[in-house]
């Protein structure tokens, strides 16, 4: 079975669009994705761009955010041409039915769902069906791993693990392969356990879970504990 990672940055709906806006608040203008075979090796990369049907510019703070401007996606394909060369790019791995996806967080899922209806695409049919019907939350499965009840962003989850940030965040690709990264990394299990314990030991010393995420991914603090105890690992 293939892994597929994917990511997709968005921009806003017109604000005047005003029925529109309510049915469906985004669209997506970016997608990015990454294979990984069963020996956990990428396969393979996926990129493209999406021009959006419901405003006409790139809203300033999605450009600050993901770099993306009107320029970058004014010859771009729109969204159902660019959603089906994407499942076939999934399918091209061994057929439409061999592969599980995954993205950080349950949004993009709950994107891709919203704006297949907006717009009017038969979810009915198989390869859609499978794709939506094997979709993981990897953010979810991840702060299980480490034992977190509540959700962190992909850099705080990449860099618990002693790990840089590959690339842009908020890049779609980059994104993808950062959270690539973390399932190829945690299915090494001894040394998953070994970069891991001392954030969970962190989270056990508060066995009522009162503080704050941002102190219990303090990594300065974390990497301080370690080096005491002279069993920090070697991630390089």
């Amino acid at each position: 079975m293939i892994h597929i990672f994917v990511d997709f940055e968005m921009n806003i709906i017109a604000k005047e669009l005003f029925d529109e806006i309510k049915d469906c608040h985004m669209e997506i203008i970016e997608i990015g994705a990454v294979a990984i075979d069963e020996k956990l090796q990428e396969i393979g990369s996926y990129k493209c761009y999406i021009k959006p049907q419901y405003n006409e510019h790139i809203m300033p703070r999605y450009v600050e955010l993901t770099g993306i401007n009107d320029d970058m996606v004014a010859g771009a394909a729109d969204f159902k041409k660019c959603f089906f060369d994407f499942l076939d790019w999934c399918g091209s791995f061994g057929g439409f039915k061999g592969y599980t996806i995954y993205s950080w967080s349950k949004s993009d899922l709950d994107q891709i769902k919203r704006e297949l209806k907006f717009k009017k695409i038969n979810t009915e049919q198989h390869k859609v069906k499978w794709m939506l019907s094997h979709w993981h939350d990897y953010q979810k499965e991840f702060c299980k791993l480490i034992g977190l009840t509540h959700p962190i962003s992909l850099n705080r989850a990449v860099n618990s693990l002693k790990q840089e940030f590959s690339g842009n965040m908020h890049d779609a690709l980059c994104d993808a392969k950062n959270t690539a990264k973390l399932f190829v990394t945690a299915h090494d299990k001894e040394r998953f356990e070994e970069l891991v314990k001392p954030l969970k030991e962190t989270i056990n010393q508060d066995s009522n879970l009162t503080c704050e995420i941002g102190e219990i991914l303090n990594f300065d603090k974390l990497e301080d504990s370690n080096t005491d105890t002279d069993k920090q690992p070697d991630v390089h």
